[in-house]
């Protein structure tokens, strides 16, 4: 599904493609591809002013980092968030990045 995502060349669908492939990769627990899978999620997020998917993909990309990017991370995140009348991060995140997401240095 993501590949065929991909192929549209649009770029709001980029950036969801990205969010599930993050998903998808967390899931199989395939670190690098989770971070890259985010990574591209925000930067297609932020160029196609799409700022509520790169703030899920950057507060996920937060936690799954830590330290000093991460906390900034998940910092950026939450006001990107809260500007926009989010009042609970996490669980907004959630329904854009469902799922058990470990966290820095955890399993």
């Amino acid at each position: 599904i993501v590949t065929r995502f991909e192929r549209e060349r649009m770029p709001w669908i980029s950036v969801e493609a990205a969010l599930v492939a993050a998903g998808a990769e967390n899931v199989d627990g395939d670190r690098p591809r989770t971070l890259a899978a985010l990574r591209a999620a925000i930067e297609g997020g932020d160029a196609a002013s799409m700022p509520l998917h790169a703030a899920a993909a950057r507060y996920r990309l937060g936690s799954l980092v830590g330290g000093p990017e991460g906390h900034e991370l998940t910092r950026d995140a939450e006001a990107a968030l809260a500007i926009r009348g989010v009042r609970c991060a996490p669980r907004f995140v959630g329904s854009y990045l469902p799922g058990q997401w470990p966290r820095a240095g955890a399993g």
